[in-house]
């Protein structure tokens, strides 16, 4: 165990994988805990596990070593998608560095001596079980959140009922992509309708996955709204679609398309994370805008 001094960045990798392996086969959930509280005990526990002739500088940045490994296989076993990783490095850095000072100056105060190789066992092991705990106490108490609404508009210059019939299947969405949509975010390349009635499959397609919806509203020109059956997207299990729906109102200029989608998020603390996700949901949205604008203008000029 002497030898952790020298590669604790290989503890702090190996703890914050563990944790999300949890996550992944569904033990743990992705709330605060796993988010703020175990980085900060892996942190604590990569330093304490060290020699305490460390530099504060040094242990900082064996834990920043060992989160970036982390986060690069998080990406490369298709755990995690590149947005999400980018989004959480920040939070987890904080986490992970408050945990590596804690221990620092307990190296220094309660622990002058170093402490036995049964006790630095211990300290590794310390976090999943911190994290296993606290998780399973918190789902006592915390209730989930509640659905978040999310609407866009575009105003197109067609008349509402060939808007709705260009919309309802796109065979190409291929508009200029916001920024986070560029860095990686879920992009559609395709939405296919299967019929034209209620009950209906509506499917949008993805490099990575789909998302299937039934139509619940068909009224051409009117609306089009649909209640979301199935969705699989890498690492996109604790977000989950609920429904989404078009409605299309004549303007003296054409048409206003009006874009809602409702969803809900297992991701803690919500101060950080539903931000993030509005913004992801937004650029979304006006991408599929974009790409029916483009779409339209293509079949206005043949």
């Amino acid at each position: 165990m002497d030898r952790i001094r020298s590669i604790s960045w290989l503890v702090t990798a190996s703890l914050l994988l563990l944790g999300l392996l949890l996550q992944f086969a569904g033990v743990v959930a992705f709330s605060w805990i796993f988010f703020v509280l175990f980085p900060v005990a892996v942190g604590f526990a990569s330093v304490v596990s060290a020699s305490r002739t460390s530099t504060l500088t040094l242990v900082l940045g064996l834990c920043a070593v060992g989160l970036f490994i982390f986060l690069v296989l998080a990406v490369a076993f298709g755990l995690e998608g590149f947005v999400c990783v980018f989004m959480a490095m920040p939070l987890l850095l904080f986490a992970l560095f408050l945990g590596a000072i804690i221990g620092y100056f307990c190296n220094r105060t309660i622990w002058r001596e170093r402490i036995e190789h049964e006790k630095k066992v211990l300290v590794v092991v310390f976090p999943l079980l911190l994290l296993l705990g606290a998780d399973r106490l918190s789902s006592l108490w915390e209730e989930e959140r509640p659905n978040t609404t999310i609407t866009s508009t575009i105003t197109l210059p067609q008349e509402a009922h060939r808007v709705f019939m260009a919309l309802q299947s796109m065979d190409t969405l291929d508009a200029e992509k916001p920024w986070l949509l560029s860095l990686g975010l879920p992009v559609p390349y395709k939405c296919r309708l299967e019929a034209e009635h209620v009950g209906a499959k509506r499917q949008c397609l993805f490099p990575n996955g789909h998302i299937t919806a039934e139509i619940t509203d068909y009224r051409p020109g009117v609306s089009l709204s649909m209640k979301v059956i199935e969705y699989e997207l890498t690492g996109r299990h604790w977000f989950h679609f609920d429904d989404a729906a078009y409605t299309f109102d004549q303007v003296p200029c054409g048409t206003q398309v009006t874009r809602t989608s409702s969803y809900w998020s297992d991701l803690g603390p919500e101060w950080y994370w539903a931000p993030l996700e509005r913004l992801g949901i937004e650029q979304e949205h006006e991408f599929v805008l974009r790409s029916l604008k483009k779409n339209l203008e293509r079949m206005t000029a043949h």
